[in-house]
């Protein structure tokens, strides 16, 4: 249940992701096997960031803030760490906010973490590398933009 409620709400905004990606350069790197591949290689990282996102900040605010709130806050931070990067960051308030949401419906790290991992691999194959900036935050997103 838990996994069939994350794909139907990220399946929308990926749906509008890769057509996007599609309109503006053909989404040249949306093969099955590479988005496959990376899929496997991001899964085990998705389910880090959400075990941080669910199970250590979630569960501290839990204390101080209802569910909306928290769901908010949890959100801000996690797009915070995806500074500098302004894609990632926008995307992952969003995402942020829908993968804590459905956290509290279905507590299953295992259906968040895929969903986040399946979002992750489809805007980074589907979308310009000029968008995305190769999904790189910190330094790394800095130097991809020329900026060091």
């Amino acid at each position: 249940r838990a996994l069939a409620e994350a794909l139907a709400v990220v399946a929308p905004a990926l749906v509008v992701g890769v057509y996007t990606g599609l309109m503006i350069d053909g989404a040249p790197r949306l093969g099955a096997r590479s988005v496959a591949l990376s899929f496997v290689v991001s899964y085990p990282w998705a389910l880090f960031q959400q075990y941080g996102l669910q199970a250590f900040f979630a569960q501290r605010l839990k204390t101080v803030l209802s569910d909306g709130p928290r769901a908010l806050v949890c959100a801000g931070l996690f797009a915070a760490l995806h500074l500098p990067n302004p894609f990632l960051t926008v995307v992952t308030f969003g995402a942020g906010y829908c993968f804590c949401v459905l956290f509290r419906r279905c507590p299953n790290l295992f259906a968040v973490s895929a969903a986040h991992a399946l979002s992750a691999t489809l805007l980074y194959h589907a979308l310009p590398v000029s968008i995305t900036h190769l999904m790189r935050v910190g330094p790394g997103c800095f130097a991809h933009m020329g900026l060091f």
